[in-house]
């Protein structure tokens, strides 16, 4: 049974405003000012060259893997805020050679450099485009993405092995890091990242390009889910000729799954579904990742389902959304 999408917790205040509509207010502001720094200051920004490349761990046989980090400053998270996107943390790069990308790892410390124990990240991304360019379709004359990007249940994406994304030399890349701080008081983070590639010049054997799009149940992409189970869809079309090859999650504590379904062929694609710990805490979401991949036909309709399950007496924040990597029909 789906619930009320846009039900809020009303509670007495001075303002008059509920307590989840004004973190709502403050995430909407964090977001206004996200597309702010990625627009305006990438103008007069600098951008950093990405040239301290080292080995990987990770082999491939199709070229010697390298990796790059790099990290955010010490950075200061506002109590009882969400998709915070705090001044000084968005950068720009580029990297001074062409390079295909093929893994993704995000890591979150605390100041004494420990791993952090609360669930601070919301989402994070480098990609050749901005948000405000709104890349979900992919046609002849539209934008063609190239992002990757983690969260707090999928903090590493291993691209399938053969595929990347292609990024030239010089090109522009955009780094987002955005937090959440559900907590009563202040905290200080710090967020790595760790950007695995082959370089062109390494190259051995040829490598299928992807691109990327995100598809989400709501735009924009926070809501606030009501005690109990909540259930909540959107469809959309996707605009090529291809194939998928990856797909993983981006949602927020307490979610059950994300699915796919596919509108035009009245079949399911794929679920995922929550990863819990001995303890039964939810510490992970599955990811898609096949070689031979899933074909999409221009044009045809699909349905993304999200649910979430709400064990508290309040409404808590949701996100539910899927990063899909897609290769072009050749």
């Amino acid at each position: 049974m789906e619930r009320n999408e846009n039900k809020m917790t009303i509670s007495p205040n001075p303002s008059g405003i509920s307590r989840d509509n004004r973190r709502l207010i403050s995430a909407l502001k964090q977001l206004a000012l996200l597309l702010f720094l990625l627009t305006v200051s990438s103008a007069r920004a600098t951008t950093e060259s990405l040239t301290e490349l080292e080995p990987s761990g990770r082999t491939s046989a199709h070229g010697k893997v390298s990796q790059v980090r790099f990290s955010t400053n010490l950075i200061d998270l506002k109590a009882e805020s969400l998709v915070q996107a705090p001044e000084g943390a968005v950068k720009h790069f580029r990297f001074g050679e062409r390079v295909w990308v093929i893994g993704f790892r995000t890591q979150v410390f605390d100041p004494s450099g420990k791993p952090s124990r609360e669930n601070y990240l919301c989402h994070t991304f480098i990609s050749n485009q901005t948000p405000d360019e709104r890349p979900l379709a992919h046609s002849a004359h539209g934008h063609q993405m190239s992002a990757i990007y983690s969260d707090a249940f999928t903090q590493e994406v291993r691209l399938p092995d053969g595929f990347g994304l292609l990024i030239e030399a010089g090109e522009g890349l955009n780094w987002a890091p955005l937090f959440n701080n559900r907590q009563a008081t202040p905290a200080k983070v710090r967020m790595n990242i760790t950007v695995t590639l082959i370089r062109e010049k390494d190259v051995a054997k040829p490598l299928r390009r992807l691109y990327s799009t995100l598809q989400s149940v709501k735009v924009p992409h926070l809501f606030f889910v009501p005690p109990g189970w909540h259930q909540r869809q959107a469809t959309f079309d996707l605009m090529f000729d291809g194939k998928i090859r990856f797909m993983g999650t981006h949602v927020h504590p307490h979610a059950e799954s994300v699915d796919l379904f596919s509108v035009s062929r009245q079949e399911k694609v794929w679920k995922a579904q929550r990863k819990n710990s001995s303890e039964g805490q939810m510490v992970g979401m599955d990811v898609y990742s096949n070689s031979e991949g899933y074909p999409v036909r221009f044009g045809e309709s699909y349905r993304i389902t999200s649910t979430y399950n709400n064990p508290t007496d309040d409404d808590i924040d949701a996100m539910a959304g899927l990063f899909i990597f897609y290769s072009l029909e050749e």
